[in-house]
């Protein structure tokens, strides 16, 4: 190969070179459109899931007065525990650690947030006592969270109880003033979204994403 041929080799090669990169920039900027366009809404909805968190805030059953102004049927807040299952982490070993601090089975701690409907969210235990809340929430472990729940109490005892009714284990009214205005009472449940960093920790409130709670 003579010199001349040589050059225009390396001019070919180089030509090839030159349109190899366009080509891969072109396709490089295909894609970022695609990803702009096309894929802008599905991302943008992974990244509040992995950076947003969602405390649930049950709604606290309002008052009932009597003619007095006294309280006759009121409600006390106790905890109850709750799990993300997306963000529990070693299943079988966190089952053991809570289970142990709430009294149950590991089995049927780990069958409630294996088998749960809502893959973001699932009760444990309702309504556990403030040593139980307090020893869950000591573990620390990822995924697990504490929440107070409203308990039902009548300062006046059975007096009233024929009139008042009672409320069941799923905050309805089942008979008296607690059933005919159950729509009342009950209030709706609301939560409080924060962002959280890499390890799922709350950074701040997002004021704007918080559902306020009906309190009577």
């Amino acid at each position: 190969m003579n010199a001349a041929d040589g050059d225009r080799y390396q001019r070919r090669m180089g030509t090839l070179l030159l349109l190899g990169m366009v080509l891969v920039l072109l396709l490089l900027g295909a894609r970022l459109i695609h990803i702009n366009t096309a894929l802008a809404s599905r991302l943008q909805t992974i990244v509040e899931r992995q950076h947003t968190g969602h405390t649930p805030v049950p709604a606290r059953r309002g008052l009932i007065f009597d003619c007095q102004g006294r309280v006759v049927a009121g409600s006390e807040a106790v905890p109850s525990i709750f799990a993300d299952p997306l963000l529990v982490e070693d299943l079988p070993g966190a089952a053991v650690d809570v289970a142990a601090a709430l009294h149950m089975v590991p089995g049927e701690v780990e069958d409630l947030i294996r088998h749960s409907e809502n893959p973001r969210f699932c009760w444990i235990k309702h309504r556990v006592s403030a040593a139980e809340g307090d020893a869950v929430q000591a573990l620390g472990l990822s995924g697990f969270g504490v929440v107070d729940e409203a308990v039902r109490r009548y300062p006046l005892g059975p007096v009233l109880a024929h009139v008042l009714g009672f409320v069941g284990a799923e905050g309805k009214g089942g008979a008296g003033i607690e059933l005919q205005f159950d729509d009342h009472l009950r209030g709706r449940d609301g939560q409080i979204s924060s962002v959280r960093d890499v390890r799922r920790r709350a950074v701040w409130r997002v004021e704007e994403g918080t559902v306020g709670v009906v309190d009577g």
